[in-house]
């Protein structure tokens, strides 16, 4: 990887050096999430007018229920050693590729022989059995790009790990809507996630060869004794973003699953405004863990390049949809939580990048634990809640699996290390805000809803156009 990347990987290097390749892989990361994005939202907006919500809740519960089935094959070992401050060793990281292909053996044995694994734990029907077993088959390309993808997010090599992202989320939308416009979705959906899985991780393995795997897995048992609190973490993590689709299939049935799964691919495209800042931070902030100063400027710049940003753009994307809805019968039903996903998302989830990275660099693996276990409790437990109740309010378990683990991270963020807003992000907030206002005033004044949008997205489109102003001066 060269020999710059390796010293970055060692930790040998000053903290000013390390937020000068955290500010510049901030710019690389933002521009990654913005292509992934674009890529998303185009085949998104083609995908529901070609497939319908049952179909759409079958693709989230069947990539929800891989992206667990992956995930179990190594338990969070990749993660605790990206963000442990000593070097992986190759014995470490050997033993982490023999564990992935041995427990991933065993994950399809068990498929084959207990279908409901493989199946949503249920909420797939069984004729799907067999292609969702052969989808499960390709995890076990992850022995070889699990640690490369480790090896160069210690080393910083930010391009790289975009273009694999990019890459990746190409295949994957193009494929989707490909076997969409030709009548095979369904089919074609199980092919499309395990190709793009396995090219994603032979292009990680090209650009960041490793060990060969071993089934020596005694060099891990320190890391597992040792981040055991980030394996429980980045466990709960998983099981939220990926494992919530298939609570909501189980508990509603797959067409609120696809109700859902819009809302949810609508909000994210809010990832534009600071998944980069996020994904530069944190291997930064790892570094920066004893200085109290510089973990302070890094949140204060990725809180406030943020905030800039996901403010009006989350306005905006409330304000506009409603106008949207005639032109999407299907997905009627969908556009409120739509709107109170992108609330919850956008704003509170600006909270969780920015606080997330500087306080378990501070405070340590008990913080991302309460930051994923409130917010898997707190979401799931509601979503069950509202199953009993018999209501389809989602928007209150979306809400709920947000705001409440953003205000415990707060209060578990020592007050030294908590970021302060710029002044230009405190105007684009403010901007946004009034616009917010706005529509809900003209809303229950009952004005028409193209007024609404018309006015009331003045006040965002002007904070918007400000900061995307000030961020072009900025790089003359």
């Amino acid at each position: 990887m060269g020999g710059r990347s390796e010293a970055l990987e060692s930790g040998g290097v000053a903290a000013h050096e390390v937020l000068a390749r955290a500010h510049r892989g901030t710019r690389v990361m933002t521009a990654r999430v913005a292509a992934m994005r674009v890529i998303s939202v185009s085949a998104n907006l083609l995908l529901v007018l070609l497939v319908t919500p049952r179909e759409l809740g079958l693709l989230a519960v069947a990539r929800g229920t891989f992206t667990l089935l992956q995930y179990a094959a190594e338990l969070g070992v990749g993660k605790a050693l990206l963000r442990r401050a000593a070097v992986p060793t190759r014995e470490e990281y050997a033993a982490l590729s023999g564990l992935q292909l041995a427990v991933g053996v065993v994950i399809v044995m068990a498929g084959l022989g207990w279908p409901p694994l493989v199946l949503g734990f249920g909420a797939i029907d069984r004729s799907f059995h067999l292609p969702m077993l052969g989808t499960v088959v390709t995890m076990l390309s992850l022995a070889w790009g699990t640690g490369a993808r480790v090896r160069l997010e210690r080393a910083l090599a930010y391009e790289r790990l975009a273009a694999v992202d990019v890459a990746n989320v190409l295949m994957l939308n193009v494929g989707l809507v490909a076997c969409a416009a030709f009548g095979v979705f369904v089919p074609g959906a199980f092919v499309v996630l395990g190709v793009s899985t396995v090219v994603s991780n032979l292009m990680l393995h090209h650009w960041a060869p490793g060990p060969a795997p071993t089934l020596a897995i005694a060099p891990l048992r320190g890391v597992m004794r040792d981040s055991g609190g980030f394996l429980v973490a980045s466990s709960l993590m998983v099981a939220r973003e990926q494992g919530t689709a298939v609570v909501v299939g189980l508990l509603f049935g797959l067409p609120t699953a696809g109700v859902y799964s819009f809302a949810e691919r609508v909000a994210q495209v809010l990832n534009i405004c600071f998944d980069g800042y996020k994904n530069a931070a944190i291997p930064a902030a790892s570094r920066l863990a004893g200085e109290a100063a510089a973990l302070r400027s890094l949140a204060t710049r990725v809180l406030s390049g943020s905030i800039a940003l996901v403010a009006p753009c989350t306005v905006l994307g409330v304000i506009l949809l409603p106008a949207a809805a005639p032109w999407l019968p299907r997905w009627a039903p969908a556009i409120v939580l739509t709107q109170w996903y992108m609330l919850a998302f956008g704003l509170f989830g600006v909270m969780l990048a920015t606080l997330d990275p500087i306080s378990v660099a501070r405070r340590g693996a008990v913080v991302a634990m309460w930051e994923n276990g409130l917010a898997l409790l707190a979401g799931w437990g509601a979503f069950a809640l509202l199953a009993w109740l018999h209501s389809s309010r989602l928007e209150m378990a979306v809400v709920a699996m947000y705001v409440i683990p953003s205000l415990a991270l707060v209060a578990l963020t020592p007050a030294a290390i908590r970021p302060a807003l710029e002044p230009g992000a405190r105007r684009s907030l403010a901007l946004s805000a009034g616009g917010l206002l706005i529509f809900l005033a003209l809303r229950v004044a009952g004005a028409p809803v193209w007024s609404r949008v018309a006015t009331a997205a003045l006040l965002p489109a002007l904070a918007l156009g400000r900061t995307a102003w000030q961020v072009l001066q900025a790089r003359r």
